[in-house]
């Protein structure tokens, strides 16, 4: 019984987890698709999109080990 709330415990961690990071690569998408995107300046921009690529690889890692 222990062992399987320690699992249940740890897949809702998980799917918590890349659910927030989903929410945030939809924000970052988001602000890309915008007119505003293209005045932001170069630094900017490349730092969103690293953050972006970050989190994608953190909760595709989240989905998986929650599968």
């Amino acid at each position: 019984m222990r062992f399987v709330n320690l699992m249940i415990n740890d897949v809702t961690y998980l799917m918590d987890e890349s659910l927030s990071e989903l929410s945030q690569i939809a924000a970052i998408q988001h602000e890309m698709e915008s007119a505003e995107w293209q005045h932001q300046p170069m630094q900017h921009r490349r730092e969103r999109e690293g953050t972006l690529r970050g989190l994608e690889r953190h909760a595709s890692g989240y989905v998986t080990l929650g599968r």
